[in-house]
């Protein structure tokens, strides 16, 4: 029998590694319920997910354990999207203002105005936003609000 060479011998050990089971995570559990040992090639497959369940539970078990497992995960957030200044109604930027800083900005101003408050308040450039990404400054003290107390 002739002797292997090292690449060989390492082409060999590299192959029996992609063949072997997962120690850590060792059973995967198809749709249906069946189980399979955790290999490269199996878990490949979109249908087979981690199983860490009795490995002997009934199929019933086994089916209610994949009805429990999300098909993949999604992170959501209970904050509700940012205020976009450029989109938002008035009344939204009326009430982003109250709630957000409890400032209170008279229904009656126009929406450039509300406008021009909101990215006061949230320190932001008002030319930047609304003026064609040009800074011009901050937007102008003639807001109507008034410093708060101690500044």
């Amino acid at each position: 029998m002739a002797e292997l060479t090292e690449q060989q011998q390492a082409a060999a050990i590299s192959a029996r590694g992609a063949r072997r089971q997962n120690k850590a995570q060792p059973w995967l559990i198809r749709d249906d319920g069946q189980i399979f040992p955790n290999v490269p090639l199996l878990a490949k497959r979109k249908n087979m997910r981690v199983f860490t369940g009795d490995i002997k539970a009934s199929i019933e078990e086994r089916l209610r354990y994949i009805q429990g497992l999300p098909g993949k995960r999604r992170v959501t957030f209970d904050e509700p999207d940012p205020l976009n200044i450029t989109k938002a109604s008035k009344e939204e930027l009326i009430a982003f203002a109250f709630d957000e800083h409890s400032e209170v900005i008279d229904p009656g101003e126009h929406i450039n105005k509300v406008r021009a408050l909101i990215c006061k308040l949230e320190d932001l450039d008002y030319n930047v936003i609304f003026g064609g990404g040009k800074p011009g400054g901050k937007a102008s003290d003639s807001t109507g609000l008034h410093p708060p107390a101690g500044a």
